[in-house]
């Protein structure tokens, strides 16, 4: 009946000429918090003598204002008053079920006016939490999927990460279901540190999650190797170390190798005195270490350092030739120099306290620990041959040897006659000869041969 009334009065306010382009009441939707209060204002004024009558859905009465009386029907008493002044709504305590189409009608001298406005109930919002579905991630390989969720009605989502919204860009970051999930895509170490945080809003209010982040493992990278001091020679016994660090999430855990053989030691730091005690150094080599990270499964190793342990003691050296008697023009000489205590990293030849060079009479092994001298001359005689050898630990040592080298002379063939004074003469007379030489005599049969000249 209610109903008809309403169509009646919708039929007089054109009859009595109401423009529809004079607004009576707001736009909707109204929102009202659940359990809220709520007044529905007329936009126009009314007259002393105007009847208002405001109905929900066009079917159910609310109440009536008259001139000098208002009238609230049995439903909506105690939870809704008309103003009698404005023929304004108020509804208290407003439930779920209120929301919904309120019509409103304004019964003049002269015309009838018809308005309706719809109200919306929202449920407030409350309870927003994120949930994540993976507890850890490890970067680069995880793809993690965040879902916002809340108590409430028309809800809206935004993500923010450290107070910036997150964007969707459909590629690492991805919205989906009006914002309820965020997914991330070969999620990266800063990507969740955050703080992320999820707010639920509706037109009337918004709550944010907890503040919210999930760790995500890295590395190792950067792995780097540096030793406590420069140089490819280490002083044995010294408190010479390597160190290694790498950037890692949880920290690396390291292990050690000598060229492709692993050193039975962990840890950050590899200290010159384990690398002895596992029987290292004694040659020239390469250390690296290698990091791992126990989460990501992940190995990186250091670049190489190269170096070798010294005997920390003075160089003691021998030099010395393999032949007992050198003989010009039939003999070559090979002279060695060792070191019979510490180390020996570089060795220089001098002759005559000048730097000997190899040519082609000097030729010097690869290591340059021995020099050998083809066919000896008679300038070769007394001349001293130095070796100085050194490290970089210990400094140098010297050591020099004078070459003696035997000069064969031949002489005429003497008669069996002649005296010991004569003989002696001779002698005497190739000694000057050959200089400082040392003349060498074989008597035979009671003559003197003596071997081809040099």
């Amino acid at each position: 009946m209610a109903l008809i009334a309403f169509s009646l009065l919708l039929l007089l306010s054109v009859k009595s000429g109401f423009s529809a382009g004079e607004k009576v009441l707001p736009d909707g939707p109204l929102d009202v918090l659940l359990g809220k209060d709520l007044t529905i204002n007329l936009l126009r004024p009314t007259g002393k003598d105007d009847i208002i009558t405001w109905n929900y859905k066009g079917s159910t009465s609310i109440g009536t204002v008259r001139p000098g009386a208002v009238t609230i029907t049995d439903q909506y008493k105690g939870r809704a008053s008309i103003n009698v002044t404005d023929g304004s709504l108020t509804l208290k305590s407003i439930k779920s079920e209120d929301s919904g189409d309120y019509n409103v009608v304004i019964i003049g001298l002269t015309t009838t006016i018809p308005a309706e406005v719809k109200i919306r109930v929202l449920e407030p919002v409350s309870d927003v939490m994120i949930k994540s579905d993976l507890p850890e991630a490890i970067e680069y390989n995880s793809t993690v999927v965040l879902t916002c969720t809340s108590k409430g009605s028309i809800l809206s989502f935004t993500w923010t990460n450290d107070s910036k919204s997150i964007p969707s860009d459909d590629k690492r970051f991805t919205v989906q279901s009006s914002v309820i999930k965020l997914t991330i895509t070969g999620v990266q170490r800063y990507d969740l540190v955050g703080p992320i945080v999820c707010t639920a809003a509706n037109p009337l209010q918004k709550e944010s999650s907890a503040k919210f982040n999930l760790t995500t493992y890295y590395g190792p990278e950067a792995v780097t190797i540096k030793a406590s001091s420069q140089g490819k020679y280490v002083p044995s016994n010294s408190d010479f170390n390597l160190t290694c660090s790498a950037s890692s999430k949880p920290a690396a855990t390291f292990t050690w190798f000598h060229n492709a053989e692993q050193i039975e030691a962990s840890g950050p730091v590899l200290t010159l005195k384990v690398i002895e005690e596992k029987g290292f150094g004694h040659t020239m080599g390469n250390y690296r270490c290698v990091a791992k990270n126990d989460k990501t499964q992940r190995k990186v190793p250091s670049t190489n350092v190269e170096f070798s342990v010294m005997v920390s003691e003075t160089i003691s050296k021998s030099l010395n030739h393999r032949n007992s008697i050198l003989i010009a023009g039939n003999s070559s000489a090979n002279l060695t120099c060792q070191a019979v205590r510490g180390n020996v990293t570089d060795r220089v030849w001098l002759k005559d306290g000048k730097p000997l060079s190899p040519d082609s009479h000097v030729k010097f092994s690869s290591d340059s620990t021995s020099i050998y001298i083809d066919v000896l001359k008679k300038e070769d005689n007394g001349d001293y041959y130095t070796c100085e050898a050194s490290n970089e630990v210990t400094g140098k040592s010297t050591k020099s040897l004078p070459l003696s080298v035997t000069v064969k002379v031949k002489l005429k063939k003497i008669d069996e006659g002649l005296s010991d004074g004569a003989i002696a003469g001779i002698v005497i007379g190739c000694l000057v000869a050959v200089g400082a030489a040392i003349a060498l005599f074989f008597y035979c049969r009671g003559k003197i041969p003596v071997s081809s000249p040099y």
